[in-house]
């Protein structure tokens, strides 16, 4: 299965063509040379979408679209989009159409997790000990974090709708879409050297101009 990579700078996601990614290797989404995601997988109905077309569309945003499995000999109801885009953190939408005549009730299912791994203990691979992370779940967002001798890293994952459960590394969605819908999810995931949510509010870290630039580019 090819890669789908996008970057900024030092901050880079390498995920499957399908977006996904369960930390083998160095896949994952690093910042400042820690690895901040090493799981992120979207499951539709317990199912991985299957993949029509995966690319980078500028090296910090990426595209993937797709379907979820219909079974053979019949026409996809159900189309995935997920746009992608990497600057001090990743912001990402995703994008599930009904395009059929009847209702469809949908389940969402965005895995995550993360080692803390930093860049140089992955190539080659390291016998280091895993190390403990703590999840932190309130207000419809998981803070992920690790101290250790001073050393702290966190990962803060929020979503702009709320999610019918969550936890510590699992948000799910129970949807059910009309004839045509349309239904969007926006989720941000931001790195930080503070394991602790601080204040409520959605970020800021994404540049218009590249935000705008993405748009225009569907």
């Amino acid at each position: 299965m090819s890669a789908l990579v996008v970057l900024d700078g030092s901050t880079f996601f390498v995920s499957d063509e399908r977006g996904d990614t369960e930390g083998e290797g160095s896949s994952g989404f690093f910042f400042r040379d820690t690895r901040h995601l090493s799981r992120l997988q979207l499951l539709i109905n317990d199912e991985p979408i299957q993949v029509l077309t995966s690319k980078a569309v500028y090296y910090y945003a990426g595209r993937v679209f797709g379907t979820i499995h219909t079974g053979r000999n019949v026409n996809p109801r159900i189309s995935v989009q997920r746009d992608r885009l990497v600057a001090d953190g990743i912001h990402e939408d995703i994008v599930i159409t009904n395009n059929h005549d009847t209702q469809h009730e949908i389940e969402v299912a965005l895995h995550f997790g993360t080692d803390f791994a930093d860049a140089f203990e992955l190539d080659p691979p390291s016998n280091r000990l895993p190390r403990k992370v703590h999840a932190d779940v309130r207000n419809g967002e998981v803070v992920l974090g690790y101290e250790n001798r001073g050393f702290r890293r966190a990962t803060r994952i929020l979503f702009s709708t709320k999610p019918t459960d969550l936890a510590a590394d699992l948000a799910t969605f129970s949807l059910v879409l009309e004839p045509r819908q349309e239904w969007v999810l926006c989720f941000d995931v931001l790195p930080s050297r503070r394991p602790r949510i601080r204040t409520p509010g959605r970020p800021r870290w994404v540049r218009p101009a590249r935000a705008a630039d993405a748009r225009d580019s569907r």
